[in-house]
This record gives structure tokens, C-alpha cells and sequence, in this order.
């Protein structure tokens, strides 16, 4: 290529400039499926999630219990602990509903807590298993719980440590309306009403 004979460097320089980008766009590529690939192979943690009443009525508040279960020689961090220092804490996001309301904020059940050296700051975190629990009222007849949670769980080994972000729906929660309540409670005085009428 050139014009009367002589080569246009510029040409070239684009041709280098844009394999570099190619190699810099394929390194970067190769790192996100190795992470992914190492994420979907090592999985140090599962998670179970529960509630504590499943037959409730308009009004009554009940426990999400989310429970983990954490490989030998791994932990997770707490939720509970200045997110400043640089670890990953255990946060949960829910979902907006119209039949359901949060109370208060998600709580760590008994994590451990240490000084760590390298945040130089204390810690909490979980080893073997963990729990959170998150109360909420119930405020309509179909509620639907969803949401996603997202931690950190690290090899007290080789010190690797592996994010995780996971979904969660808890649909399970029956609800009696408040009507039907007060027709139940009216048709259990009834008898004892036409007894005194009666006496």
C-alpha cells in the first residue's frame, strides 16, 4: 500500500494499535470465564432459607430464616461489621411488595468476630454454617417474598476468596384473611349466645 512507491506508516501503526486492543480484549475475556468457570466449579457454600410460621393472618409478623452451610476450611463473612475495612459483607436486597413490610434490619445470628491483621480492623464471619434472620409483617393475602442476596466466602488455605450473588423467593406463606377471621370467631360465640337466650 502507498502512494508513489512509499509505504503509509500510519496505516500500519493502526493495524499494531488494533491487534493490541484484539490481544487486551481477549486477556480480559479469558479472566472473566476463568472466574466464572472457578465460581461454578467451587461452590464452598449453600444456602437454605425458611420461615418461621407458615399459616399467618394480615397483621402478624414472622422470621425469614436463611441458613448456610459452609465447606470445611472456608468462611463467610457477617453482615454486621464496618464495610470499610475492605472485606465483602453478606448483604441481602428484597424485593418491594404491597403485602409484605421489612422490620428492622437483617440479623446475623452468633457470627464469630477476630482482629485481622491484614484489614487491621475486627471481623465477623461464619465457619461450618451461618444464620440470618429478617422479620417482616404481613400486610396482604398473597405475598411473595423475593430478592437476592450476595457474599463473600474465603480458603483459610490459600486465602482465595470467591463472590457469589444468589436469588431467593419465599412463596410458601398462607394467608387468612381477616374477614374469614371474625366470621369464624362470630360463628364460635353463637351457641354459647342462643344458650343464655335460651336460659
Amino acid at each position: 500500500f502507498g502512494v508513489n512507491g512509499r509505504f503509509l506508516p500510519w496505516y500500519f501503526d493502526s493495524i499494531l494499535v488494533m491487534q493490541e486492543m484484539r490481544k487486551l480484549f481477549l486477556l480480559l475475556a479469558s479472566f472473566v470465564i476463568i472466574q466464572s468457570l472457578e465460581a461454578q466449579i467451587l461452590q464452598p457454600a449453600t444456602w437454605e432459607h425458611e420461615v418461621s410460621k407458615t399459616d399467618v393472618t394480615v397483621g402478624d409478623e414472622i422470621e425469614l430464616i436463611f441458613k448456610a452451610f459452609i465447606d470445611p476450611d472456608w468462611y463467610l463473612y457477617s453482615s454486621d461489621f464496618d464495610p470499610d475495612l475492605g472485606p465483602m459483607l453478606t448483604e441481602f436486597t428484597f424485593e418491594p411488595n404491597s403485602n409484605y413490610e421489612l422490620v428492622g434490619d437483617i440479623i446475623p445470628v452468633n457470627p464469630s468476630e477476630k482482629y485481622d491483621e491484614i484489614w487491621e480492623g475486627n471481623i465477623k464471619y461464619f465457619k461450618g454454617s451461618g444464620e440470618f434472620r429478617q422479620r417482616v409483617k404481613i400486610t396482604g393475602e398473597n405475598p411473595v417474598i423475593s430478592g437476592s442476596y450476595s457474599y463473600q466466602v474465603c480458603s483459610d488455605i490459600d486465602g482465595k476468596c470467591i463472590p457469589f450473588d444468589e436469588d431467593f423467593t419465599f412463596d410458601n406463606i398462607s394467608v387468612t384473611p381477616t374477614d374469614d377471621i371474625g366470621i369464624a370467631t362470630q360463628e364460635l360465640q353463637l351457641p354459647e349466645a342462643t344458650e343464655k337466650s335460651e336460659s
